[in-house]
């Protein structure tokens, strides 16, 4: 559905007319409308269940990488990790996170 919206703002980029009819809009309304979660315990309970499995894959991705930033500090993947290491020449035998890769 996003890629749908997106492309209409593009689209109706220098356009005078709107891009979408009412009833267009009223169905994309109904179809959210329907998605939503109204029912506040329900509302908890799917908050608490994302928010643990968000902060359960921060913690394996954690655990499973030893190494860290040179620069910042983060914990990085072994495949960033990796391709430090196979460009020894580029940084100089560091392990660094791709935003700090940049600057090298």
């Amino acid at each position: 559905m996003d890629r749908k919206i997106r492309k209409v703002i593009i689209l109706s980029r220098g356009q005078a007319k709107p891009p979408l009819h009412e009833q267009d809009i009223q169905q994309m309304y109904k179809i959210i409308s329907d998605k939503n979660i109204k029912d506040d315990a329900i509302r908890k309970e799917h908050v608490k269940k994302n928010s643990s499995k968000k902060s359960s894959n921060q913690q394996s991705f954690k655990s499973s990488s030893n190494q860290l930033c040179v620069i910042c500090g983060i914990a990085v993947s072994d495949k960033v990790r990796d391709y430090c290491m196979s460009n020894n020449k580029r940084f100089g035998g560091k392990v660094i996170c791709y935003e700090h890769q940049v600057n090298f």
